[in-house]
């Protein structure tokens, strides 16, 4: 009996009650059942019940506790709906798939815009830059106009890649580097995740408006050239990050990309040569 009048007396003190690093820790507590459970408990449940519990860091902690006979004081069951709500948080994170970024980045008939163009080489201490504009057709591929330092202009579509020159569009070798970073960025640019899942493994995380896609070369021939390659961005792609085995880096960002609905009468001209 004094067993149970010592633990009424301790739950109702202000001096009992757990305490968390700067919140304040609420539980509503039936005393009948921890009568019920006090008086039939052994000496080692009871010093057990008696050690105070250990400090806990975040938020404030509520819980509504019933007693049972086999819960000690202080302890509290996370209610079930937030247990359902951060299961749903969680589903809800991961929703987001290949499929649905690829429709994302597909969408769009027409994409413009600047880029910037980094390359950091090993051994030099301030990276190349270089700038210019590009066009994303859905239908024809794309245009890569380099503008700074030098003037340069690549054409990427399903014929291959072509350079131009004084007298036209010139078809460039398909098997070096460039190449290899030229078809990469028509496919990441246009969403296409089962043509790079051919030479990659793919790896997405984030969501819609905030994503991220990690790849990682399969190919023997991309393992000779790529550690491996980051892209991430939102409602359109904003950077891809080609790691090279050699030890340099280039860096693409597309800082202000713009939607279009067609080509405009040069843009046609230079995809029908």
């Amino acid at each position: 009996m004094k067993l149970w009048r010592w633990a009424a007396h301790w739950l109702t003190s202000s001096r009992g009650q757990p305490r968390s690093m700067g919140v304040t820790h609420h539980c509503a507590v039936s005393l009948k059942p921890l009568r019920t459970a006090a008086m039939g408990a052994s000496d080692d449940i009871c010093a057990r019940a008696q050690k105070p519990q250990p400090r806990r860091m975040g938020a404030s902690h509520h819980c509504a506790v019933m007693g049972t006979p086999r819960q000690t004081r202080g302890q509290c069951i996370l209610p079930l709906s937030l247990l359902l709500s951060a299961l749903l948080f969680c589903a809800q994170a991961q929703a987001f798939d290949l499929d649905q970024l690829s429709a994302q980045l597909s969408q769009p008939t027409v994409i413009r815009g600047p880029l910037i163009q980094e390359k950091h080489l090993r051994a030099l201490p301030k990276p190349l830059s270089s700038r210019g504009q590009f066009v994303l057709s859905a239908e024809h591929g794309l245009l890569w106009q380099l503008r700074s330092p030098l003037a340069q202009d690549y054409r990427i579509d399903r014929n291959g890649i072509f350079k131009r020159v004084a007298n036209g569009w010139q078809q460039q070798p398909g098997q070096d580097i460039a190449a290899q970073q030229s078809r990469l960025f028509l496919a990441v640019l246009k969403g296409d995740h089962t043509g790079l899942a051919q030479d990659f493994d793919l790896k997405l995380s984030g969501n819609a408006s905030q994503w991220q896609l990690q790849l990682t070369p399969k190919s023997l021939l991309l393992k000779q050239i790529f550690n491996g390659i980051g892209i991430s961005g939102g409602a359109l792609v904003e950077q891809i990050e080609l790691d090279e085995t050699q030890g340099d880096r280039t860096v693409l960002r597309l800082p202000a990309n713009q939607i279009g609905d067609s080509l405009s009468a040069q843009e046609q001209s230079d995809f029908a040569q």
